[in-house]
């Protein structure tokens, strides 16, 4: 087996990027990777961040997964709608909640300081889930629009670019990556979409970034 040693930009505290460099195995048959920058969060502030080990592969139906990152985030506040449902309807779903939640916090004049998420509280073919926005302050909930938070603390990232129902792999992978560390998985996942709200893409052209907290 042949080795590839992977130089990943890395931003330190007070200056630029500097090479943070792995050696990963590099199967037969298999590109070479290409190193990227890593991307910031959008949820809550990010306090410190570290790269590591990429995860390179093709799902299914065109979906594609990068590489797992790890960075501490601040608790946000958020504005949801919670439901259970089948995952093949969960794209459709989360193009009318989302429209919702936007008017609702705009007649009440609570700024939106983030991008679209939802958080899964059961996964499977089944679902429960609560589709969000991070506000600048706390709301009052009415109707079916809640309060809720996302929670601050350390985090496991992965970017999955395709349908949101399509993200099974992507999560496998987090699972996976914190089994080999022995690191502890805390609480639901989400997964923040890179989208605008109120003009959602084609399915397989959604862009998103999935979440996990863990403990060491």
């Amino acid at each position: 087996m042949a080795w590839l040693v992977v130089g990943c930009p890395r931003s330190e505290p007070g200056s630029g990027p500097v090479a943070h460099h792995t050696s990963v195995p590099l199967r037969s048959g298999h590109a070479m990777p290409q190193v990227r920058q890593r991307r910031p969060s959008t949820i809550g502030r990010v306090a410190g961040g570290e790269r590591h080990l990429p995860w390179w592969w093709t799902p299914h139906g065109g979906a594609t997964i990068d590489e797992i990152e790890t960075r501490t985030l601040e608790e946000q506040d958020t504005a949801v709608v919670r439901s259970r449902l089948d995952a093949s309807e969960l794209t459709s779903w989360l193009s009318g909640v989302y429209g919702t939640l936007t008017l609702h916090l705009q007649r009440i004049g609570v700024p939106v300081i983030g991008q679209p998420f939802v958080r899964y509280h059961e996964r499977g073919r089944h679902l429960d889930v609560e589709a969000g926005l991070p506000t600048a302050e706390r709301i009052t909930p009415k109707d079916e629009v809640k309060l809720s938070s996302l929670p601050g603390g350390t985090v496991a990232t992965i970017w999955h670019h395709g349908a949101p129902e399509e993200a099974d792999r992507a999560f496998e992978a987090l699972e996976t990556w914190m089994q080999q560390r022995g690191v502890e998985p805390l609480g639901a996942p989400w997964a923040v979409h890179h989208i605008d709200p109120t003009a959602l893409p084609e399915r397989g052209s959604w862009k998103t970034e999935l979440i996990w907290p863990f403990r060491e």
